[in-house]
């Protein structure tokens, strides 16, 4: 169950490439959720995001995300992560971004499906989530169709 905070908004971006998938994590809070918010995840209570409090925030996320390229689970790495100070997030003027990437190759030629699926809900319940296809993808002669078959759930089909 979603913490109740009513004012977070949670975006990803999902980029399909022949060598990678990557997702982008946003959060977005009013002032006064962006402080909880950042208390939340300050775990030791001195007012900084530290390290360590950012890589578990980001795992937790990795952890609650499947990325799926034709039917098969592919492993997301974190690789990097921002987060504002407690004095942007009071302000309501702080996001939060996560990077995941999740190394191909994803044949340009023979992928008919990518499907993401974010199960992480502290703070909201729900996640829109944009797609994105590299160059590569868009000059072939294959239709993308994408699909949005749950909240918080993507996919993007690949057709002839």
């Amino acid at each position: 169950m979603a913490h109740p905070h009513n004012r977070v908004e949670q975006q990803a971006h999902l980029t399909i490439a022949s060598d990678r998938a990557i997702v982008v994590y946003y959060l977005a809070a009013s002032g006064k959720d962006g402080v909880h918010l950042f208390d939340h995840l300050d775990t030791d209570g001195d007012r900084v995001i530290g390290k360590a409090e950012r890589r578990a925030f980001g795992s937790a996320l990795v952890r609650n995300t499947a990325l799926t390229i034709d039917g098969r689970r592919s492993a997301l790495s974190l690789s990097r992560y921002a987060f504002p100070s407690r004095a942007a997030m009071r302000a309501g003027g702080g996001v939060i971004r996560v990077e995941a990437t999740a190394r191909g190759p994803h044949s340009k030629s023979h992928i008919t499906a990518t499907s993401l699926a974010i199960g992480y809900n502290r703070f909201a319940s729900r996640w829109f989530i944009q797609p994105f296809v590299s160059r590569e993808f868009r000059q072939t002669d294959r239709r993308v169709e994408v699909l949005r078959p749950a909240p918080s759930n993507v996919t993007v089909k690949f057709k002839h």
